[in-house]
């Protein structure tokens, strides 16, 4: 039997519903969730969504300054936002050095251990997940997709 592919992973509109530009700092994760969160329930989408949002979003902001610009801030952060027939989708890009995709994942539950939960946290409430290295080269880019209607969803993640 072959496994049906992916879908591609979507691009923002020329006309998305909501554009961000940070120079992104951790004491600005507060603004930049209730700006995720405004956002989401101003476009009529409702507060389950807008709080999975807002988690999904908190989560990669947090990896990206941790990982990808290693603790160095502020860091140039845009995000984009827009609406399809089923999904929001959430475009995180920033502009440190492209990070290796490979070992972006969840990794296995250790009790001992701290940590480490920010990729499956987002995964628990996003229905789409991808990591790419930015087209200029410059930075990385996640999209992260969360179905508007959740009744057949399966959890599907892209890679």
């Amino acid at each position: 039997m072959t496994q049906a592919a992916d879908p591609p992973t979507p691009r923002p509109p020329a006309d998305p519903a909501g554009r961000f530009e940070w120079d992104m700092t951790p004491d600005r994760l507060g603004e930049m969730r209730a700006s995720v969160r405004s956002l989401v329930v101003r476009c009529g989408l409702g507060d389950a969504v807008a709080t999975d949002a807002e988690i999904a979003v908190d989560e990669a902001m947090q990896n990206v300054l941790r990982h990808a610009y290693l603790g160095r801030t502020p860091a140039r952060i845009d995000l984009t936002a827009w609406i399809d027939d089923d999904h929001l989708w959430v475009e995180i890009r920033d502009y440190a050095e492209p990070v290796d995709l490979d070992t972006i994942r969840p990794r296995d539950w250790d009790p001992d251990r701290p940590g480490g939960f920010g990729t499956r946290l987002i995964q628990s409430v996003m229905d789409r997940v991808a990591y790419a290295h930015a087209p200029d080269g410059r930075g990385n880019i996640v999209t992260l997709g969360r179905r508007l209607s959740r009744a057949a969803n399966g959890g599907e993640h892209l890679g």
